[in-house]
């Protein structure tokens, strides 16, 4: 898919992203509103002298997992400890920008803290077999004199030329010097490795889950009357109209969707919503094969509800021809299945649900050159647009999601584990070969 360089005309959010510094209607969980696992995270070294433990992890977990406000705590394990000179571990996460084709690429830390948990002197000869150490999880970082929330966890890539890889990672490593074991061997650098003969290094990666939930919970039901839904505080009705192509007794079409106010949902939850169609009979009745329950031979469905996401990049340090360079990606990580809801002279009602990938781990963010957005597109397609006597309808409402539902009460541990690697919401079946999502 051969994509433009230009900026996103993505639409903002309910209350807008496209600067750091605005507010988000979400509610951020903190790490240590919920009770901690009990079990023990270790990653040893290839030698097995030295082994890095964490402590509060979920038994049998692939990478430790820290949460918003964290404490990493753990311990650095020295098993030889004869000839130790020092020890230390760093915490590091990284943002990592790559534009494939023209070769542009970007990189931000996000964090970085690093502590000497021993060193040898006359009062310190012998090195510790246990090494504990503590450290915070920043809530911000700052890039380009902007100051942004951490960064979850995540990998995004767009295949092909010209294309992208994004990758955002967070690293404990532990380091324990010593000098070389063989006689009068200078206690150098290597220039490869970028490290001194006899150091052992372990390290691991660890996932950041920052935890949110809406500020509200889901509203009732929209009740039904004689002229349609009436709206009422915790619904916000969105307004489009669908124009006729030709004259010959086809009216325009109000189009009334409705979300809740807060436009904010739980990944884990269906996202609830009521359409209607008001119009004049005649016009209604040549709408129906286009209308939400309509389905073709093809499996094509003409009138569409749709979660998507757009996955963008700006590579700022780009050197092509000095200027900046912006791609994306847009992916469908939920479908609305509607149900008829009532009719009346002038109007059509439907009400339903959009359900959310399971893959879907991380909700949309910002993190200087790496946007993540979602929205929900409702789309009207007659299958034969030339023949049709209505033209084709695209609106576009952005939206925030979040890792967990709303509750009163004190949140469980995350039930799912985010990965590395792209989520099934972004598999090639998804991914909607098209532009920036546009208003």
């Amino acid at each position: 898919m051969s994509l433009p360089s230009h900026s996103l005309p993505f639409p903002s959010p309910p209350l807008p992203s496209a600067g750091p510094q605005t507010l988000d209607p979400r509610v951020y969980v903190r790490d240590h509103q919920w009770p901690r696992p009990r079990g023990v995270f270790t990653k040893r070294s290839k030698n097995g002298e030295v082994a890095l433990q964490l402590g509060a992890q979920e038994e049998g977990t692939s990478y430790p997992v820290y949460g918003s406000g964290a404490r990493i705590e753990g311990a650095v394990l020295v098993q030889r400890t004869d000839g130790a000179r020092s020890v230390e571990v760093k915490m590091e996460g990284k943002l990592r920008l790559k534009e494939m084709g023209e070769g542009g690429t970007s990189s931000v830390r996000l964090c970085l803290e690093s502590t000497l948990l021993w060193i040898r002197d006359p009062q310190h000869a012998e090195c510790p077999a246990s090494l504990p150490f503590r450290f915070q999880l920043p809530s911000t970082f700052e890039a380009e004199g902007r100051t942004y929330p951490l960064p979850p966890s995540h990998t995004v890539k767009l295949s092909g030329l010209p294309g992208f890889f994004a990758n955002i990672e967070y690293t404990l490593i532990a380091t324990l010097h010593r000098p070389p074991s063989g006689p009068n061997l200078p206690l150098v650098k290597s220039s490869f490795l970028g490290i001194s003969p006899g150091t052992i290094t372990v390290s691991t990666p660890f996932l950041y889950y920052p935890r949110t939930r809406p500020p509200d919970p889901l509203p009732h039901a929209l009740p039904l009357f004689r002229h349609g839904f009436r709206s009422v505080p915790e619904w916000k009705c969105h307004d489009a109209l669908i124009e006729p192509q030709s004259a010959g007794g086809i009216q325009s079409i109000a189009v009334k969707l409705y979300l809740p106010t807060a436009r904010v949902f739980s990944i884990t939850q269906k996202i609830p919503f009521h359409l209607s169609f008001h119009s004049t009979s005649h016009t209604l009745a040549m709408f129906l094969p286009v209308g939400p329950t309509a389905h073709f031979l093809s499996g094509k469905r003409p009138t569409r509800l749709q979660l998507l996401r757009q996955s963008a990049v700006d590579v700022r340090n780009a050197t092509g021809m000095g200027t900046k360079t912006d791609m994306w990606r847009v992916d469908r990580i939920g479908e609305a299945t509607f149900r008829h809801a009532g009719d009346g002279p002038t109007w059509s009602a439907f009400s339903g649900a959009i359900s959310i990938e399971n893959g879907t781990s991380v909700p949309g963010f910002r993190a200087a050159g790496l946007s993540i957005k979602d929205c929900i597109v409702l789309s009207v397609s007659p299958p034969d647009s030339h023949r049709s006597p209505f033209n084709e309808l695209r609106q576009t409402i952005p939206v925030r999601l979040t890792t967990d539902a709303w509750t009163d009460d004190p949140p469980p541990p995350p039930s799912y584990v985010p990965h590395f690697s792209p989520p099934p919401g972004l598999v090639a079946d998804n991914h909607l070969s098209m532009g920036p999502i546009t208003t």
